[in-house]
C-alpha cells in the first residue's frame, strides 16, 4: 500500500467546524513530506484538503500564530482521491517564525468557517537524514603502505598538541615523515610555501605526499597539485583531504570547497597521476538564515557532503612540464596571513 493511501485510511485528528450552521463536513486529512525546526521558528511541507469540499485556504497555527500557506498542485493524489476537488492545489509549504508548540492544520473555507485539525509531529525531521553510511572514509588502510619505499612529505601537519601530532602521523605507519608548513610548529620540519614545493625538494624525491585540510587555505591550489606531482617519485601515492560544507575558518586564507569531483579533476590524468579512489565523508544539512529563508526553505532538508578525498598514484612525470603563473613574492606574503593560531577545532576534520 502506497504512502498516500496509508495516509488516508488513518484518522488524524478530529475536525472542527468553525461555522455552526455548517453541516457536518468530512475530514481534513493531511500527510507530512518534510518537516524541521530551527533556532527561528518550523517548517512543514505536504498536502492537506477535504475531500469534497474546496478549500479556500491553509494555514497553520502555531498557539496564537498563524501563518497562510503557499500551495501548489499534487497530481500525484488523484489515484487515490478521485472525487476530491482540491487535488490540483493540495499541495502545502509554510515556514512559522517563533517558538515551537502545538501544530494545527487549518483549512480555510470559501464562506469563513475552517476545519482544523491538530497535527501529530514525528520525534525527528523529515526526510530522515542518511547519516554516513552513503560516504566512504579515505584509504589510510592502504596509503602510503603500498608507495615503493621512501619518505612521506606531510604537508600542513602541523599540530596543536602531540596527541593529534601522534595521530597524524600514525597514518604513516613506520615511514620517515618530512613535516612542511607554513609556520614552524610542533612536527614541522621545513617552513615554507606549499605552492612552491620543488623549490625546496628534488623531483621524484618523495614515495607519499599527504595533506588535510590544507587545499581551501592555498590561493591556487592547481599550482599545488602540480608541485605535488613532481616531487613525488612514479609509483608514489598521494592522499589529500578538503572541506566541502564546512564553516568559515582560518580567516583570512580560507579561499575554496572541493567536492571528490573537483578533486579527480584537480589531481587527474594532466598531472601524470591515475585516480585510485575518491569519495567523501560526513553529512551536513545548511539552513539559511531567517534573511535568505523565503529563497531558500528547503535548504535544510538537502544533505550534502562535509570533506572530500583523493587517493592517487603517480605514473609518469608529465607534470615537470606544467607551469601555472605565480608572483612568489606576492604569495608568500599571502600565505603567511594564515593565522598561526587557525589550528583551531573547526578547522581539524578527523576521519
Amino acid at each position: 500500500m502506497s504512502r498516500i493511501a496509508r495516509a488516508r485510511n488513518v484518522l488524524l485528528g478530529r475536525p472542527r467546524v468553525a461555522a455552526p450552521s455548517m453541516p457536518a463536513l468530512p475530514d481534513l486529512i493531511y500527510f507530512l513530506d518534510v518537516y524541521w525546526i530551527d533556532a527561528s521558528g518550523i517548517y512543514l511541507q505536504g498536502w492537506a484538503m477535504v475531500e469534497r469540499v474546496p478549500l479556500d485556504a491553509v494555514a497553520v497555527r502555531i498557539g496564537s500564530r498563524e501563518v497562510v500557506a503557499k500551495r501548489s498542485a499534487r497530481p500525484d493524489l488523484l489515484p487515490h482521491y478521485p472525487a476530491a476537488v482540491d487535488t490540483a492545489r493540495a499541495g502545502f509549504t509554510v515556514y512559522v517564525p517563533g517558538p515551537p508548540g502545538d501544530v494545527s492544520l487549518v483549512g480555510i473555507l470559501t464562506n469563513g468557517g475552517e476545519i482544523s485539525t491538530r497535527v501529530s509531529l514525528p520525534d525527528h525531521p523529515l526526510p530522515v537524514v542518511s547519516g554516513e553510511s552513503q560516504f566512504a572514509s579515505p584509504d589510510f588502510d592502504v596509503f602510503p603502505g603500498a608507495a615503493p619505499d621512501g619518505p612521506v612529505l606531510a604537508i600542513g601537519i602541523r599540530s596543536a598538541t602531540q596527541e593529534t601530532l601522534d595521530a597524524r602521523l600514525s597514518i604513516m605507519g613506520d615511514r620517515e615523515v618530512v613535516g612542511f608548513d607554513i609556520h614552524p610548529g610542533l612536527g614541522v620540519d621545513i617552513v615554507g610555501d606549499a605552492h612552491r614545493l620543488s623549490s625546496y625538494f628534488p623531483p621524484n624525491h618523495f614515495a607519499a605526499v599527504f595533506s588535510a585540510s590544507v587545499l581551501e587555505h592555498l590561493t591556487a591550489p592547481w599550482l599545488y597539485a602540480a608541485e605535488c606531482a613532481k616531487v613525488l617519485m612514479p609509483g608514489g601515492r598521494m592522499l589529500h583531504q578538503v572541506p566541502w560544507a564546512w564553516p568559515t575558518h582560518a580567516q583570512p586564507n580560507d579561499f575554496w570547497r572541493m567536492s571528490s569531483g573537483a578533486l579527480d579533476n584537480l589531481f587527474g590524468a594532466m598531472l601524470g597521476m591515475r585516480v585510485l579512489s575518491s569519495g567523501s565523508v560526513g553529512t551536513a544539512v545548511i539552513t539559511p538564515t531567517p534573511a535568505w529563508r523565503d529563497d531558500f526553505i528547503t535548504m535544510p532538508t538537502t544533505e550534502s557532503a562535509m570533506g572530500s578525498w583523493i587517493h592517487a598514484e603517480k605514473i609518469d612525470d608529465r607534470a615537470r612540464d606544467i607551469s601555472w603563473p605565480y608572483d612568489e613574492e606576492a604569495g608568500a606574503a599571502t600565505a603567511t596571513e594564515y593565522p598561526v593560531d587557525g589550528l583551531a577545532n573547526l578547522e581539524r576534520v578527523d576521519f
